[in-house]
């Protein structure tokens, strides 16, 4: 027992030991994990702290990032602060960039300045903002030696401020201004002793003083060395992107007097380095030069502009001065003088008199002298800035051939002065200058507006009804003012363009149904007169305002977007009937009547009046609108204007196949439309009883002559018809129905104003007030007696109205006049009474008769009608004479400015100075020989003869055959004779080759006699023609650059020629000896061309003339195909289709891709010869040998020669067939000008013995030297005698349009017009390249000197040509031919002096949108319009965001991202995965609340997540792209498809090309618009899958996945997968239909249509300010958002608070869902209500994106009404049609 105790104690005890132990360790443990606790607490917090200063590092890092990047923002837009400067020169020279941010800044230029001069440019405001920006940088940067920068532009800006404040020291400042950094570390060591005490007493605040001045001069050192060191690394590297361009010398203004020669040093070393900093920025940084330090820095931006010019080789540098005396100025004491820095250069040439002629040639030319100077010199700190610097010249007492030019501008600028060879001034350009203000003076004085009475006529000023009793008071007689009743109520015009009379009245006229109708009597026709200019727009004036048309408008009708000729405030037909009877009037057809008449009609669809090539089309445009607006019962009168006949006129003729066809259809049109208003007629006269007929009027606008032009005066220009159909139109019925039976009418004349009167009086409106037409009688017949005197009395009192009007002296009649001669007749005939008063006496003696008549009965009815009659036909031709009137006070004064410009020309022309001038009579060209002052005597004497101006052809073929005469009269050598009368026979085959002018236009010429039986010789002579220039260009180059390979017996078989024999008959005796030196020299020739280093390059250039030579050839050879293909002449040549058409496959299908085709060669061929000319100017391959004889082109001549040849393809496309053939005989003559030329044919010396003779006729011939005209002098004549040659004349009716279009698609003012010129000048043209080949030609060769004196004698021609004609206008502008003759003829003579400019500078235009950006274009309406409206601009956006920034650069504070999206991405995520799975997994059986909620919620976070994805699509939710694309990812998880990536790809394509039809994925495709319409349910269901349709408009673009939406799709597959086994199907079709309803007909996906549909007329983009935008991401804020796509959605209300300017006035939505229910329901609204605009457009825009200054913006305001009434005109009229070839263009 014992021993069980005891064991029980033992493990009792064991038991306590081990519970003791465990104990023990339990608190160890404890310990050891609290410890363990404790360091792992004391780590994380470690790690905590180090990540916080990591944080803290990088937010410095972003900070001083995103600082540096607002400085690279502001630079770039050249809006810089002083810290950019500074700020982006350290980090162009200290930091390391990637590729990526080098080519990003490679546009920069910065200043090169040292940074305590940007401190001193600066006030204190600027100072103090500038010292807060450095102090930013200062606790930012980290970089140890940028740290050393901004500390001591701190010393510096603190400094600055605290003078600015107090500014003392400036004793102490002067002692240490040019001290180095070493002196100034000693002296701060002095200071330091003293202030210490060590050297006795001291001036504690003096010294003090000297040490903070001492600190800040040692910043100041510090910053100029550190600058130093930054010039020299960018430097550095700029060399890698360019080698260093040559110096310049820089004359830097003098700064540095009394420096220390280390400073001098060191200064040199800054210049140094900032010249070479400014030769190579231009090149490898580009851009404009960016400073903010003051106006020394303006002074150096403006001499690095002008250094980096491109200079002419033969300019030098120009920087020495001449010694000024010393000059003590008066301001002095107040300011340091200095000089200027300036910039000069020196022109030197070659001087080629008649010296230099006969000592030297081009291979030994004379010495260079001065010929001019050009100086820079900046001031751009003068102190008084309104008075402007001068200079004066001195003479110089050390050479009295220099003088002394010295420059003055005043305070702070010294004098300088230069020392220049003394010679006369250029003056030339000066007297053009002064000639062209003349030239507007009197352009302005003789072509001014018409005077017209201004306002609108209206009832109460119709006079009173005379047959009323004359008691009473004036409102009695008022109210006896009687109307007579309208006869109709509706009017149809059909307006027929150039409709001539016969085409109608005559025997071959296809038009049988009006025929029918004349002969019948149901029509009333007339052969209407229009007056010259016979052009649409004037007339269409006269014929809606019965006036005389200005003669301007003839100008003005050529330009589609003229609106300055409009009648909108000027009283017409049109706006009576609209005003006072109430009409709603449409047009369609020639869109002149819309810029005529704005605000006038109700319907219009406007053709262009000039695509000429267009026959068909443009009538069916109209044909098309007349059965159903006809049909229609809201119309009163109905315009329709064909103008296909006109364009067949002006291709083929009156006499053309297609002209019959094309008056038939228009007979048909006038048979449908008349049966169709007569049917309503009946209908409507039945049902209302006061309803009255319609009026159908036919009618031309004018007609054309014989070859189908128009524009003058001849009789077939001028006879138009008239032809009235209608109910109560009764003709006279014809007996004779045979051919002949309408004849008469063909002489029934009346003038075509006297429409405006007549529909006025029959429709019951007033007479428009500046009326100056008659009433036709036979459309009054059906009226009362009484009721037509009545009639007759209101139009002559309209007359009598502005008979007072135009002569103000003439008294009314008043009512006691009418009484007082009712006994008798009056005699107005008295001799010395003035017109005016005559017209008064027959307007009161037909009052009187009048009177009489209605009074007493006596007399007929038929007197009173004639004394009217007399009246008004009286009135009309006095009025037609005085209606427009003449500034004579301008036309005076532009006279005296020509006189004058041309009587200094002449003085200068026959300046004789020793020094020559700019015009020497020593020269040779400037000789006036006798017949060159004959034909000049003559031609001025001409100009006053109407007879001679409307034949100045003949004057020109006189004198050209003349010329050519007196030629072979004093030449001596037999083989010059025979060439020029070779020459005279062909000039006389040239001048019987069209008949012009005006008394012989229509005889036989060889024109006709090709054209009518002997087309098949046409056609021969002109391939024969393409023939000859072909084998003329390979032959000509040939010799001009010839080949190792040329056959000798091909050189024996051309001297073995006739012409060889011709050329070389003086020399027959030396035939042998000339043949061996040929020889030996084509031998010398192949060896010296095809030996040496450079053979490659010149085989190179034997190739590429080669190519030349196949270029012309085929661009021959396809304007040869073009003209048969379009004129049928293949056929006419006997060709089978079966061979035609091989012929036909080498060139494209499409005859405007042929035209285009002969361009390109042509473009390409000048391209070619412009790189040969340049390679044989480099190489002198083409210059003469020493001593040789063989032939041998220079540069110029060559250039010359292939210009020549090389433009004859594009002549012979752009000229009418039976001209071709006068090309080959114009090369003809050329060639026998000049016998070398004849190589082509024989072997001879471009220095032949003919030439060389040349200039010593005079010695040979004796005094008939004197008389022998040079050859310069017969070119001009043949340029001008070939502008008629080719069928030209003064008259506008010869202007040919019918190759204007030659290869244009389009109509395009510019490249029309300038293809216009060409085909009617193409013989002037090609002659005036021959007169300079000429030059070139000539044994002098061309020379500036030259050229000089040619364009200056032909100025002298011009002006003394203009300043005549100016005189003989002025004289007789009372004239009958003022307008038809002297005016044409003064506007081609003003054409021609305009081509002496040599060049025209035009100034880019700002968008006239500015500031608000909306366009001028009206919304498409459904219905209306086919298509979207398009736009001529491009979207507002870009150029709205640069002026919001220029006005509130805080904006760009806002840019950056939102994390906060990110949170909302998750919980939209999460919320719809949620109730996936509710739906899939629990509520199984809730299927309508599950659509309910999809709809509700669902739809709305659906909504959501597309707008999240726009958020990523801008990386506005993290940091780099790549997180947000994961952002975009993520949030594409409950759409179940793969959109992100795609969405953000098209997205970023929207903004970019905003509009752009094919290229903007966001625009309605074009089925989309067709089948949805206007039809609202279908528009219902459109929008419940428009989601769907979203999509499908990215797949129709085609494009290839990116890998990125590869990635997306995926990621979605794999999420939709788990998205099933997770929440079943039930959860997957939850998803879908959130998605279909959510981004279909719900609140939420309405801002798609809210966005860029059309709600108003010239806004694209909207924005919705409503409620919706708190849950939906501020999406509504759209205009917002597409200015500043960089702003998160948080931000874009604070855009609209920043600028509420730019965004008050746009519309806005209030309401998504009154947006759906507007665009369901409104029939304005539909899928095409977009705007659209091309490609080009687009680029344009981009290209030249500039937003105007603050001066251009005022101009621009002043403008702008004028521009927006101008551009919404146009754009009417050409939307339709321009927007539709824009969507065929984007299709294609």
């Amino acid at each position: 027992e014992q021993e069980r105790v005891a064991a029980d104690l033992r493990r009792r005890e064991e038991a306590e030991r081990e519970l003791e132990n465990l104990r023990k360790r339990r608190e160890t443990r404890e310990i050891e994990k609290k410890q363990r606790d404790e360091e792992m607490a004391r780590v994380r917090r470690e790690q905590e702290q180090e990540k916080l200063g990591d944080w803290e590092r990088r937010e410095e890092e972003f900070h001083l990032g995103q600082a540096k990047k607002r400085a690279e923002i502001r630079v770039k837009n050249h809006r810089p602060k002083p810290i950019d400067i500074l700020a982006m020169g350290l980090r162009l020279a200290n930091e390391t960039l990637s590729e990526e941010e080098v080519a990003e800044l490679g546009g920069i230029r910065l200043d090169v300045d040292e940074p305590h001069r940007i401190v001193d440019g600066l006030g204190d405001e600027e100072r103090m903002e500038l010292k807060h920006d450095v102090e930013m940088y200062l606790s930012l940067e980290t970089n140890a030696r940028n740290v050393e920068f901004w500390e001591n532009m701190l010393v510096l800006c603190t400094a600055a401020t605290d003078r600015s404040a107090a500014d003392v020291g400036v004793e102490v400042r002067d002692v240490l201004k040019n001290k180095s950094l070493n002196e100034l570390l000693e002296l701060e060591n002095e200071v330091q002793a003293k202030l210490a005490g060590r050297g006795g007493a001291v001036d504690v605040d003096y010294w003090e003083q000297v040490r903070r001045e001492l600190t800040v001069e040692k910043a100041k050192a510090t910053l100029s060395e550190m600058h130093a060191d930054i010039l020299e690394r960018r430097l550095e590297r700029l060399h890698h992107a360019r080698t260093a361009r040559s110096s310049a010398v820089l004359v830097a203004e003098d700064g540095g007097r009394g420096a220390s020669e280390a400073e001098r040093r060191k200064r040199q070393r800054l210049e140094d380095l900032q010249r070479r900093i400014l030769e190579e920025q231009p090149a490898a940084e580009g851009g404009d030069a960016l400073s903010v330090g003051g106006d020394r820095d303006l002074s150096r931006d403006m001499y690095e502009a002008e250094l980096r010019k491109e200079h002419d080789p033969s300019e030098a540098m120009f920087s020495v001065e001449a010694s000024v005396p010393q000059v003590n100025y008066s301001w002095q004491d107040k300011h340091r003088p200095r000089k200027p820095r300036y910039f000069n250069r020196v022109h030197t040439g070659y001087e080629w008199n008649k010296y230099n002629q006969t000592h030297y040639d081009k291979d030994n030319p004379p010495p260079k002298v001065v010929q001019g100077y050009k100086f820079n010199i900046f001031y751009p700190d003068l102190i008084d800035k309104s008075s402007a610097p001068t200079y004066r010249v001195e003479n110089d007492p050390m050479d009295e051939d220099t003088v002394i030019l010295r420059f003055i501008a005043g305070p702070p600028y010294e004098d300088v002065a230069f020392r220049i060879v003394n010679r006369e001034w250029e003056l030339n350009l000066a007297i053009l200058l002064v000639e062209l203000v003349g030239l507007g003076y009197f352009i302005k004085g003789f072509f001014p507006y018409k005077k017209s009475i201004p306002g609108f006529a209206s009832r109460q000023d119709q006079p009173w009804d005379i047959s009323q009793p004359l008691s009473g008071d004036s409102t009695t007689r008022n109210s006896r003012v009687s109307d007579v009743e309208a006869q109709y109520d509706r009017l149809v015009i059909m307006l027929v363009d150039a409709l001539r009379n016969d085409f109608v009245f005559g025997n071959n006229s296809a038009m049988s149904y009006t025929q029918g109708m004349l002969r019948s009597g149901n029509a009333i026709g007339f052969t209407a007169k229009a007056l010259a200019p016979t052009v649409t727009m004037p007339r269409l004036k006269a014929l809606m305002t019965g006036t005389v048309p200005n003669f301007l408008d003839a100008v003005l009708n050529i330009a589609e977007s003229d609106t300055s000729s409009s009648l909108k405030y000027q009283d017409n037909l049109l706006w009576q009937l609209k005003n006072h009877s109430n009409k709603t009037i449409n047009m369609f057809g020639d869109d002149t009547w819309l810029r005529l008449f704005p605000d006038i009609f109700a319907r219009t669809d406007g053709t262009s009046s000039f695509f000429v090539a267009d026959t068909v089309e443009v009538d069916r445009n109209v044909t098309r609108h007349v059965r159903p607006e006809l049909e229609r019962s809201d119309w009163d009168v109905t315009i329709f204007h064909y103008l296909g006949l006109d364009h067949i006129g002006h291709l083929a003729g009156p006499n053309s196949p297609l002209m019959r066809p094309k008056q038939k259809e228009m007979d048909d049109v006038v048979k449908d439309a008349f049966e169709i208003v007569s049917a309503q007629d009946r209908e409507r006269m039945k049902r209302d009883k006061s309803a009255k007929p319609t009026l159908f009027v036919l009618l031309g606008d004018h007609a054309m002559n014989e070859i189908g032009n128009h524009g003058g005066n001849s009789q077939l220009e001028t006879s138009t018809v008239f032809v009235f159909l209608g109910q109560g139109i009764r003709g006279q019925p014809l007996a004779d129905k045979g051919k002949n039976a309408l004849s008469k009418l063909l002489t029934t004349e009346v003038s075509q104003i006297n429409l405006v009167p007549t529909l006025a009086l029959l429709f019951g409106v007033p007479i428009p007030k500046n009326n100056l037409g008659m009433p036709l009688r036979e459309l009054l017949s059906s009226y009362s007696d009484s009721e037509r005197l009545r009639m007759l009395q209101i139009s002559a009192h309209q007359m009598f109205g502005v008979v007072r009007a135009n002569d103000p002296t003439v008294r009314e009649i008043a009512l006691a006049e009418t009484a007082s001669n009712s006994g008798g007749p009056v005699n107005c005939d008295n001799d010395g009474e003035s017109t005016s008063d005559v017209l008064r006496c027959k307007y009161r003696r037909a009052l009187a008769a009048h009177r009489r008549y209605a009074v007493s009965g006596s007399g007929a009815a038929s007197k009173v009608e004639r004394e009217y009659y007399d009246f008004m036909e009286h009135a009309n031709e006095h009025l037609s004479r005085a209606f427009s009137g003449y500034d004579l006070g301008a036309m005076f004064t532009g006279m005296a400015v020509i006189g004058a410009a041309t009587v200094a020309l002449a003085a200068l022309y026959q300046s004789s100075d020793k020094s020559g001038g700019i015009i020497s009579a020593k020269t040779w060209s400037l000789r006036v020989s006798a017949p060159t002052a004959a034909l000049l005597v003559t031609y001025l004497v001409c100009l006053w003869s109407s007879s001679l101006i409307e034949e100045e052809h003949q004057f020109w073929y006189f004198w050209t055959q003349t010329m050519l005469a007196l030629r072979v009269l004093t030449s001596t050598a037999a083989g010059d004779a025979l060439r020029t009368v070779l020459q005279m026979g062909l000039f006389r085959i040239i001048r019987a080759w069209n008949q012009t002018g005006q008394k012989w236009t229509g005889e036989p010429d060889i024109r006709l006699y090709l054209n009518s039986s002997h087309t098949r010789l046409m056609w021969m002579l002109v391939v024969a023609t393409v023939l000859v220039v072909n084998v003329a260009v390979h032959r000509l180059h040939m010799y001009l650059y010839p080949g190792p390979a040329r056959s000798v017996i091909a050189r024996r078989v051309e001297m073995r020629s006739p012409t060889y024999a011709l050329g070389t008959m003086p020399y027959r005796r030396d035939a042998d000896e000339y043949k061996r030196r040929v020889a030996e020299a084509e031998r010398a020739r192949a060896a010296v061309l095809y030996s040496g280093a450079d053979t490659a390059g010149l085989r190179a250039l034997m190739l590429t003339q080669r190519v030349f030579r196949a270029l012309v050839g085929y661009a021959s050879f396809s304007a040869l195909v073009y003209q048969m293909d379009r004129n049928h002449g293949w056929r006419e040549l006997g060709v089978s289709e079966d061979v035609w058409s091989p012929v036909r496959w080498c060139v494209p299908a499409d005859l405007g891709q042929v035209a285009r085709l002969v361009y390109l060669c042509t473009a390409l061929a000048a391209a070619i010869g412009v790189a040969c000319t340049w390679y044989r100017a480099k190489a002198g391959v083409l210059e003469h040998s020493p001593g040789s004889h063989e032939f041998r082109a220079s540069v110029a001549q060559a250039a010359a020669l292939d210009l020549l040849v090389g433009m004859l393809p594009v002549l012979l496309l752009l000229s009418r067939p039976h001209n071709i053939p006068l090309f080959a005989l114009f090369l003809a003559m050329f060639v026998l000008f000049w016998s070398q030329l004849q190589v082509v044919f024989g072997p001879r010396s471009l220095t032949s013995v003919t030439d060389a003779r040349e200039g010593n006729q005079s010695d040979v011939c004796g005094c008939l030297g004197i008389l022998r005209p040079s050859k310069l002098v017969v070119l001009f004549c043949l340029v001008n005698a070939s502008f008629f040659a080719l069928g030209n004349s003064n008259s506008l009716a010869s202007l040919d349009l019918s190759n204007a279009y030659t290869g244009v698609s389009r109509y395009n003012e510019g490249v029309v017009g300038l293809l216009m010129f060409v085909s009617n000048w193409a013989g002037p043209l090609w002659w005036a390249v021959a007169a300079l080949a000429t030059l070139t030609l000539s044994k002098q060769g061309l020379t500036a000197q030259r050229a000089v004196d040619a364009l200056v004698a032909l100025h002298l021609w011009q002006a003394c040509t203009l300043l005549v004609l100016s005189i003989v206008v002025t004289l007789l502008r009372t004239h009958l031919f003022i307008w038809s003759v002297f005016s044409p003829r003064y506007l081609y003579q003003v054409g021609s002096a305009a081509e002496e400019v040599e060049a025209m500078h035009k100034d880019e235009q700002f968008d006239m949108r500015f500031p608000s950006y909306l366009g001028f274009w009206k919304r498409s309406v459904p219905g209306l319009d086919e298509h979207p409206r398009f736009d001529m601009y491009d979207e507002p956006h870009k150029k709205r965001k640069q002026q919001i920034l220029n006005d509130h650069p805080e904006i760009e504070e806002l840019y950056g991202y939102d994390t906060n999206t990110v949170w909302i991405t998750m919980a939209t995520v999460c919320v719809q995965m949620g109730l996936a799975y509710v739906f899939g997994r629990i509520l199984t059986d809730w299927h309508w609340t599950m659509v309910v909620v999809a709809y509700t919620v669902g739809g709305s976070f659906s909504t959501q997540i597309g707008i999240i994805f726009h958020e990523f699509t801008h990386n506005l939710c993290a940091a780099t792209t790549l997180q947000n694309r994961w952002v975009g990812n993520f949030a594409n998880i409950p759409l179940l498809v793969p959109l992100a990536q795609s969405f953000r790809r098209y997205h970023l394509e929207h903004h970019t090309y905003q509009g752009v039809y094919g290229y903007d994925p966001d625009l309605p495709l074009e089925w989309e618009i067709k089948l949805i319409g206007n039809d609202p349910v279908k528009k219902f269901f459109w929008l419940i899958i428009y989601g769907v349709m979203y999509i499908g408009r990215g797949l129709a673009q085609q494009k290839q996945l990116s890998r990125w939406e590869l990635y997306n799709w995926a990621w979605s597959i794999a999420c939709d997968v788990a998205i099933y086994k997770f929440c079943g199907l039930r959860g997957v079709l939850y998803l879908v239909i959130s998605v279909l309803l959510g981004f279909g007909l719900h609140p939420g996906a309405a801002h798609f249509i809210q966005e860029h549909y059309t709600f108003r007329d010239g806004q694209e983009t909207y924005s919705y300010y409503g409620s919706g935008n708190y849950f939906w991401l501020n999406i509504g804020y759209h205009n917002e958002h597409h200015d500043f796509p960089l702003v998160p959605w948080t931000k874009l209300p604070e855009i609209k608070r920043l600028a509420p300017e730019y965004y008050d006035d746009l519309a806005y939505h209030t309401s998504w869902c009154a947006v759906l229910y507007m665009f369901i329901t409104s029939s304005l609204l539909a899928p095409q209500s977009r705007v659209v605009r091309t490609l080009d457009a687009h680029r344009y825009a981009r290209k030249n994106l500039k937003v105007p200054s603050i001066s251009e913006a005022k101009q621009l305001e002043s403008a702008k009404d004028e521009f927006v009434a101008r551009l919404k005109l146009a754009a009417d009229m050409s939307m339709e049609k321009a927007r539709a070839r824009s969507i065929a263009k984007a299709k294609q």
